[in-house]
């Protein structure tokens, strides 16, 4: 007779799928270290001699997905517990787990990262602020002012409080949990659909890193104030070559890789079922040699009315120069 899994045996790969992304963490701060830019209370530590625009992307992209996927896998254990054992278990083990933690190590870890912080200061240059002696001569700077990477838990406590709470609101609709459950389901069981609302949910997730200036800068000239205000401009740039040439016409040629800047609706009418586009553009060469732009896009057409794409554009606009006065 063949022996049933206990549900409650170990997810060994969810284990990894953690371990893995601790990993990422390492990789994630050290790169943030050479991004260039001045320190701040999020990363005291910059090399004030290194600027590196790729360290800068995978940094943002190790960022974009590491801790998102940290949370859903606490939510994921989270709601087995809330349904398989009770939510007041849930509830205890989520205080035990996260609250307890969160309050004794931010406590513990404080002195030891500031000293940390303040030996790789002083390694580059940089304004320490703490030393060993400087937590006896005032205690009060044994009392934390901020998380500091402890951040994140004070989210999930946040985030685990509202699941309970809708766990609690939902079982007492068992008619609403069963439609939302009948819906999940659909979604998850088609490719496609799946696809997109995923990728819905994904681009409205991330939707509050794209901008371009929250914080603007006046220059001033002595006859007007002009406010840099530009937006998103690298979106008018053309990173097909053949669009390029035919003085950025794109829109009525045949359908390829790059037709999702130009019209996606080309992508139907394709004949080669996929392709995969990658292109570098040293953009504005002749006048500056910092300013670049990279593409790398995707598409295939599902039958003769659909198909899918997705386009990743990235550009580098090198450094600007910010001046008060005309003569500085």
């Amino acid at each position: 007779m063949k022996a049933l899994t206990q549900k409650t045996e170990r997810l060994h790969s969810l284990d990894s799928l953690r371990a893995i992304m601790m990993m990422l963490g390492i990789v994630l701060h050290t790169a943030i270290t050479y991004t260039g830019g001045e320190p701040g209370p999020g990363w005291p530590i910059k090399d004030p001699e290194a600027s590196n625009e790729l360290l800068k992307w995978l940094g943002y992209t190790i960022h974009n997905f590491r801790m998102p996927i940290f949370m859903l896998v606490a939510g994921f254990f989270a709601a087995l517990l809330f349904y398989e054992r009770s939510p007041k278990k849930m509830l205890v083990n989520r205080v035990k787990r996260i609250v307890f933690p969160f309050f004794l190590f931010v406590i513990l870890l404080w002195p030891l990262v500031q000293l940390g912080f303040s030996y790789s200061q002083q390694l580059f240059g940089l304004t320490h602020t703490y030393t060993f002696s400087s937590f006896f001569e005032n205690p009060f700077n044994l009392i934390p002012d901020r998380t500091m990477h402890l951040w994140f838990l004070y989210y999930l406590i946040m985030f685990s409080v509202a699941s309970f709470g809708l766990g609690k609101l939902m079982q007492h609709f068992p008619s609403l949990t069963k439609q939302i459950s009948k819906v999940f389901n659909q979604v998850i069981t088609r490719p496609f659909l799946k696809l997109v609302i995923l990728s819905l949910i994904t681009l409205i997730s991330l939707s509050s890193y794209l901008y371009a200036q929250d914080d603007p800068q006046t220059i001033t000239t002595g006859i007007d104030d002009r406010v840099i205000t530009t937006s998103v401009p690298f979106l008018l740039i053309s990173g097909d070559a053949r669009a390029s040439g035919l003085g950025d016409q794109g829109v009525a040629t045949s359908p390829d890789a790059y037709s999702s800047q130009w019209n996606p609706a080309k992508f139907a009418f394709a004949e080669i079922k996929n392709g995969v586009g990658v292109s570098y553009v040293p953009y504005l060469r002749e006048l500056v040699g910092d300013i670049n732009l990279g593409v790398l896009s995707y598409y295939n057409r599902l039958n003769e009315r659909s198909a899918v794409a997705a386009s990743l554009r990235y550009f580098g606009q090198g450094e600007i120069e910010l001046r008060e006065t005309p003569d500085q």
